[in-house]
């Protein structure tokens, strides 16, 4: 990727802040009503937050470091075994 095209990237993930707030609110009120379930979570949080972070990881450079994550007590198990 480009430094230009990743600068953009930075730039565009850095203005995500507050000012989003009501496009997330009207999203849960369409969803809500679009598939008729008090809980529109899996519809379209998880997605979203899925795709930030692999979108942050991609701008940063550290996709590689993403998918080699390991959580810590699966960490541990695994030394334990190794003794």
């Amino acid at each position: 990727m480009s430094s230009v095209c990743r600068a953009a990237l930075q730039a565009l993930v850095a203005r995500a802040d507050a000012r989003l707030a009501p496009a997330g609110l009207a999203t849960t009120i369409l969803a809500m009503h679009t598939f008729r379930a008090a809980q529109p979570a899996l519809l379209y949080l998880s997605p979203a937050c899925i795709v930030s972070v692999m979108l942050c990881a991609l701008v940063r450079g550290e996709s590689a470091k993403l998918w080699a994550y390991v959580d810590g007590e699966e960490e541990e198990a695994s030394k334990q075994k190794e003794q």
